[in-house]
């Protein structure tokens, strides 16, 4: 009997959660087309006005052209394409765009170090003579 008691109010329960995942919000606006104008906000608090959405994009960075792929839209140039294919086997380029920086990944390559100018401590932190 206790079983069946503890059966029912847990089913109730059950019923009563789900019951409360409806929603009484209307269904978005379908009527905005998708070539209206577009305002946007960058980080400078600039506002920005396109005409519609971009249709072209080029990417100056793998982690932005990453994204893109992963979106479904295939970037028309790319900084160092031979780099981005070597390195960055996550989200491989499935066409084949302008590489608009060749070899800009070599320009991160650390040169070697310099003689220094100047002597160490400052003259101001030299102790007196």
């Amino acid at each position: 009997m206790r079983r069946l008691l503890f059966t029912a109010a847990t089913t109730t329960a059950a019923a009563l959660t789900l019951a409360a995942c409806g929603t009484t919000e209307p269904a978005a606006d379908s009527t905005k087309k998708p070539s209206e104008a577009i305002t946007l906000t960058d980080a400078t608090g600039a506002e920005v006005t396109l005409d519609g959405p971009a249709t072209k994009v080029v990417t100056t960075e793998w982690n932005v052209t990453e994204s893109l792929l992963t979106l479904g839209v295939d970037p028309i140039g790319v900084a160092d394409v031979k780099g981005y294919k070597t390195w960055d086997t996550a989200v491989p380029l499935t066409t084949d765009p302008k590489d608009i920086a060749p070899g800009a990944s070599r320009a991160w390559t650390p040169s070697p170090p310099s003689r220094p100018t100047s002597s160490w401590p400052p003259p101001t932190c030299r102790p007196p003579p």
